[in-house]
């Protein structure tokens, strides 16, 4: 005996029935009944025959017995929700393209997507679909495939490359006092669905594969800018001749302190102490330049030193 849909939706597993076979009556896809919701309290008994609800079962003369057989129902999408409660990411607006406050089930609608974005299932386009698909779980209600409506995804670049390049060792940086070099994906000139790295915040591309990384260090001309006389500069701000510098390492020696920007640069942990002359001081101490560990001074000038009788 073959069966053929006696209700709207309904398909048989299998479709051709032999004498004591059983036959298992199941929705298509797209369709459900009620006792495929999660909360449903819908309850058949067993018939005499020992059949469930939704089974038929197959006698030697062609005819067959079965137990209540559940009307399936389509299920539909709700397009409304996607102007409020939901929100198709990375699109362009889509609104207009809404025909319809319900979607049956494979129906679907197009959008654009947004700039760097391409589609999901063809990311040699930037347009791609959205359409009515059926909870795995709860075969009663209808939802928005793909999944979290992540129809458009991001233009990629290749090879994958870190976004911040940094320096392997503590304490070191790039040659031009960089501490990182920052890269992004981006869309090659020309193109909406192919993507290129470029360097961003002074990162040369064309120079990342042969710059090298040195240790931290400061500017001596960022304190004693080359700019102005050494000399004069020191006796302006009352400056003993001499000072004392300490490096990281321990090491003190004493030099004049006009000679102090004779070294481009200092050790990261580098103290130079400058001293007022007897008869001034600045008010608050000495003044001491430390090397910090980002590359720059403490301070961002040397303070001047007060006569004290004008204090």
């Amino acid at each position: 005996m073959r069966l053929v849909n006696t209700s709207y939706g309904v398909e048989f597993y299998p479709d051709t029935a032999n004498y004591g076979q059983l036959i298992n009556v199941q929705c298509r896809p797209g369709f459900y009944r009620a006792s495929d919701s999660l909360t449903a309290k819908v309850s058949y008994p067993v018939t005499a025959d020992g059949l469930r609800a939704n089974q038929i079962y197959c006698f030697a003369d062609g005819s067959f017995a079965s137990n209540v057989i559940e009307v399936c129902n389509p299920i539909r999408c709700n397009a409304t929700m996607l102007k409020t409660d939901l929100k198709i990411p990375h699109v362009k607006p889509y609104e207009s393209v809404l025909t319809s406050n319900f979607y049956n089930y494979t129906d679907s609608f197009t959008v654009n997507c947004s700039r760097g974005y391409v589609s999901y299932t063809n990311l040699s386009s930037v347009r791609s679909s959205v359409a009515c698909g059926q909870n795995w779980i709860d075969k009663t209600m209808g939802e928005w495939q793909p999944p979290d409506l992540n129809t458009c995804t991001a233009v990629k670049c290749e090879p994958i490359m870190n976004v911040s390049i940094k320096c392997k060792q503590a304490g070191y940086f790039f040659e031009d006092r960089q501490f990182d070099k920052i890269i992004k994906c981006d869309l090659s000139n020309g193109s909406l669905i192919s993507g290129q790295w470029i360097g961003i915040y002074g990162t040369d591309l064309n120079n990342l594969k042969t710059i090298n990384c040195k240790p931290v260090s400061c500017l001596s001309d960022t304190l004693m800018p080359r700019s102005t006389d050494a000399s004069t500069l020191i006796k302006t701000k009352s400056f003993k001749n001499n000072v004392t510098i300490e490096f990281g390492n321990g090491t003190r020696v004493t030099v004049e302190a006009a000679a102090v920007n004779i070294p481009d640069e200092y050790p990261y942990a580098s103290v130079i102490a400058f001293q007022c002359t007897e008869t001034s001081d600045t008010g608050v101490g000495e003044p001491i330049a430390y090397c910090k560990s980002d590359g720059t001074w403490n301070i961002t000038q040397l303070p001047s030193c007060i006569r004290k009788e004008l204090i």
